[in-house]
């Protein structure tokens, strides 16, 4: 685990329907809005922004707002999504090791509660940043990221 700095962002985004399993889907909608919002992907990674912290999120309490971070002008979204400015603030950042969704998400609560015990956290948000792999497969790497 590091400590690292999460840069200023917008991020256009779209509640989950879950816990964010459905992010390939949903992050394919916001993609189609892009042109006609007049925005451009700032990079190829997809955040999953939780609301409450990872305990209450595996039995199933809280909301995942699944965004892209983009480039360009502050809008009026559509409905049902919206576009808000994340401030640069320093984050922990683990690299996922896990292959499922409950194994990610149960990762995620063993290292929060690392970092409560540690007295390095607070917060009681998460993010996960799913970040596509240039490799001959189609692979993603998962970054588990707590504001510090």
């Amino acid at each position: 685990m590091k400590l690292e700095l999460l840069a200023n962002m917008r991020l256009l985004g779209k509640a989950s329907e879950g816990r964010g399993e459905d992010w390939k889907e949903r992050s394919l909608e916001l993609d189609r809005l892009l042109e006609g919002l007049g925005h451009e992907l700032a990079e190829e990674a997809v955040y999953l922004w939780y609301n409450r912290a990872p305990g209450a999120v595996l039995e199933g309490e809280g909301q995942c707002l699944i965004a892209r971070s983009v480039i360009g002008p502050l809008v009026d979204p559509p409905s049902g999504t919206k576009l808000v400015d994340w401030t640069a603030t320093s984050t922990w950042t683990l690299e996922s090791t896990e292959t499922t969704w409950e194994g990610v998400l149960t990762e995620a609560f063993e290292t929060w509660v690392e970092l409560q015990r540690k007295g390095n956290f607070e917060g009681r948000s998460f993010l996960l940043r799913m970040r596509r792999m240039i490799n001959p497969n189609f692979a993603f790497k998962i970054e588990v990221i707590f504001p510090a």
